[in-house]
Parts: structure tokens; C-alpha cells; sequence
């Protein structure tokens, strides 16, 4: 009617998507991608085009006139901030019903919309906030970059509820807060950190390594962070820690990422356990060291070593074995120690005579036609050590067991 035709008169195609009388809908707006490129809209007056827009199409009964208008402003990207921002202003309506019919308008309004929904991620009203997060969650990657902004934004709030949002947003959303994990801002480093703890485990997988070396960040606060984050991420949160900081990093790191692994119970003795298969010395002793402060929560991993295709993971499982405190974390695995009474490598055979020795007179008893076997080994240092344990049980000051012996197996490349 009358108003079609003065905006058409101030816009030279069609702007809104109407419902006829009859209840037939017309599409007025251009092909998206094609729209306005041969137009010259240099002269268009869009401030005096806002009101007629924002506040009778946004505000219209019909849910296909809001968003035809909607769609239909997404197509002049930039030039549609005059209306992102007058409906981002509407999301402080004192009626609730506005707050989320500005938000969905936006919501289509792309890169423009994202911004203006994320210029609310501060807002004092908690439903507002709320409001904007739920839209820009769900808009892909203009969302997520609306989001990342807010980390530029000096305001903690903002970045608080960014990071919320962007937890929901699964991997693209966890990578958006793994590329703020280096931030300038403390502020900002600490509430990633802490987002990406609540993003699922598919989603977080691939950045925890990247997070594990916040136990290095000069921010006290954000090593207890992300060791709590990393622990939250179970197995692949242990392989972060021990592969990480616990394997390369500085003194300090390598303390707060030990005190993680044994927090973390049997599933930081498997990522430790895993180290025994490091090229690097240092490293295999360290685990090891670590390993024998887990107690029994290290006995399954290391049992498991036992069973590893490379000798010089058998051969420093079942050393390792021997050395757990209690004594009856080591005892109970003593059966999987006779087994490698049998083992291919020498050096495995001898590193588990020297582990049953120490279990005592009850374990060399039990055991006592595996270890007589022995006796008749083809490497004069495995029968020395049997006849050692057989004869003086839990004594290894003697050295019976020690000596110049075959080359060590050497670690697979």
C-alpha cells in the first residue's frame, strides 16, 4: 500500500517480504549474492530508511515479514549497520518478546548482525546477555568471529559470555578459544582456558596440548586452570600433561604436570607408562621416578608395558615393577613378571628376576619352577641372578644380579 510505495521510493528494489491480503507471500528481495551489484546506492538515505525498517517490519505480527526484511538487509553487508545497531539497541526493551525478536532478525543479518548481538555480550540484563549468546552460537563462523572480538573488547563480562557461548559452538568453537589461549590478557588466557573445560572432549581434543603448556604461563592462576581442565579431559588430558610439560618443559612445569598425572589415578600412570618409550634418557627416567610415586595406581600400566612388541619397553616395565611402594602394588602383578621369565631379551629376563627378588620369599616361592628354569638360561648373567634369588632371597646387596651383561635392547625408532 502507501508505505510499499514510499520505501520503494527511497529504495530503488524492493526491501521487504510481505504478506499479501490473502495470505500469499510476495518476495521482493534480490537473488542472494546477486543483490545491488550493478546498483549505485551512493545517494540511498538509509539513516531515513531505519525507522521505517527496524521499527514497523521488525515489529510487524508476521514472523515472515521480520525475517524477509531480515534476509533481505544480510545482502548489503556493511551497509546494513544502521539497522543491526537500532535492533541491537531494541534488545533493551523493556518487553522480553522484543529482546528475542531483535535477536533472530540480527541473527540473519550475518557479519553486520554478529557484531551487533556481541555488542551485547555486556549488557547488565542477564537475559539479554543470554539472549545475544544463544543467537551468535548459532551462526557459524560469523558468530564465532563476532564472539573471538569480544576478547579485544577490555570488558571481562564480555569475554565471559563469549567464551560461554563459544563452548556451545563444538569444535569451531573450542578452536576460537584455543587461539586465545596466548592472549595478552590474563583475563582472557584464564576464561579460555576455563571454557574450553567445558567443551566436550571430541571438541577439545585436538587443543589440550596447546593448553597443557599454560602450566609454563606466568599467571599463577591459570596453571591450577588448566591442570583442572586437563584432568576434567580424562585420557587425552593425561597424554597432554606427560607428552607436554612433563616431558619437556621447565622445572616448575614438570612439577605442576607430575602433581596432575598422580591426581589423575591410573590414567596419568598409563600416559606416564607410555614415556617409558621416549628416545630421550632423561625423559624414561623421569617416568619412571613418577611412576613409583603412583603406587598401585601404576601397577596395570606398567603390567601392561610387559606385553609391548619393543624389548626396552618390556625391559623398563618390569624393572619399574619392582620398585612400586607399596610392596604389594608390585606383588600383585607377579604372575605377568614370571611370564617374562620367558622373554626373548635377556635384559627383560633379568629385569624381572630382579623385580620378583624384591617382592620377597612369597613371591620367589610361587614362582620357584619358573625361576629353577632359569638356572639353565643361555646368558650366564640371567643364571647368576636366578641362582642369587633362588638361594638368598630379598638380598640384591651381594650383586649377584648385577654385573656386565648383554647389550641393553634398544628403543624402536
Amino acid at each position: 500500500g502507501d508505505r510499499a510505495q514510499a520505501v520503494s521510493a527511497r529504495f530503488p528494489v524492493g526491501i521487504l517480504t510481505r504478506c499479501a491480503p490473502g495470505g500469499f507471500m510476495t518476495d521482493l528481495a534480490p537473488v542472494p549474492g546477486e543483490a545491488f551489484a550493478d546498483l549505485d546506492l551512493s545517494d540511498l538515505d538509509l539513516a531515513a530508511l531505519v525507522p521505517v525498517v527496524a521499527e514497523e517490519d521488525f515489529e510487524h505480527h508476521c514472523l515472515s515479514v521480520r525475517h524477509g526484511a531480515a534476509k533481505t538487509l544480510r545482502q548489503l553487508g556493511p551497509m546494513a549497520a544502521p539497522f543491526a545497531q537500532h535492533l541491537a539497541a531494541k534488545m533493551d526493551h523493556h518487553d522480553p518478546a522484543m529482546h528475542r525478536r531483535a535477536a533472530a532478525a540480527l541473527e540473519w543479518m550475518g557479519e553486520e548482525g554478529a557484531y551487533a548481538l556481541a555488542s551485547q555480550l555486556g549488557n547488565a540484563d542477564y537475559l539479554v546477555r543470554r539472549t545475544a549468546m544463544e543467537a551468535l552460537s548459532q551462526m557459524g563462523a560469523e558468530g564465532a568471529a563476532a564472539l573471538s572480538g569480544a576478547a579485544a573488547s577490555g570488558s571481562r563480562e564480555s569475554w565471559a559470555s563469549a567464551s560461554e557461548a563459544l563452548c556451545w559452538m563444538g569444535e569451531l568453537g573450542a578452536k576460537t578459544l584455543a587461539s586465545h589461549l596466548e592472549d595478552a590478557s590474563a583475563d582472557v588466557r584464564l576464561l579460555a582456558v576455563e571454557a574450553l573445560g567445558r567443551c566436550s572432549e571430541a571438541a577439545a581434543a585436538g587443543h589440550l596440548a596447546r593448553m597443557a603448556w599454560r602450566l609454563e604461563d606466568p599467571e599463577p592462576a591459570l596453571h591450577a586452570a588448566a591442570a583442572r581442565t586437563l584432568r576434567g579431559h580424562a585420557a587425552p588430558g593425561a597424554s597432554a600433561l606427560a607428552e607436554g610439560p612433563f616431558a619437556s618443559g621447565g622445572a616448575g612445569a614438570r612439577a605442576r604436570a607430575e602433581a596432575a598425572l598422580q591426581e589423575m589415578g591410573p590414567l596419568g600412570a598409563a600416559a606416564l607408562a607410555d614415556l617409558l618409550g621416549s628416545s630421550e634418557a632423561g625423559v624414561r627416567r623421569r617416568a619412571g621416578v613418577a611412576l613409583q610415586g603412583l603406587g598401585c595406581d601404576a601397577g596395570g600400566a606398567l603390567a601392561h608395558k610387559l606385553l609391548d612388541r619393543d624389548a626396552g619397553i618390556r625391559w623398563r616395565a618390569a624393572e619399574a615393577l619392582g620398585n612400586l611402594r607399596p610392596d604389594s602394588c608390585s606383588a600383585a602383578h607377579s604372575d605377568a613378571l614370571a611370564v617374562c621369565l620367558e622373554d626373548e631379551s635377556s635384559w627383560v629376563r633379568t629385569a624381572a628376576l630382579r623385580s620378583l627378588e624384591k617382592l620377597g620369599v612369597g613371591a620367589t616361592e610361587a614362582h620357584a619352577a619358573a625361576l629353577k628354569g632359569r638356572l639353565a638360561d643361555g646368558n650366564h648373567l640371567v643364571r647368576s641372578c636366578a641362582s642369587r634369588v633362588l638361594q638368598q632371597p630379598g638380598d640384591l646387596a651381594a650383586g649377584g644380579c648385577g654385573g656386565r651383561g648383554p647389550r641393553r635392547p634398544a628403543l624402536r625408532p
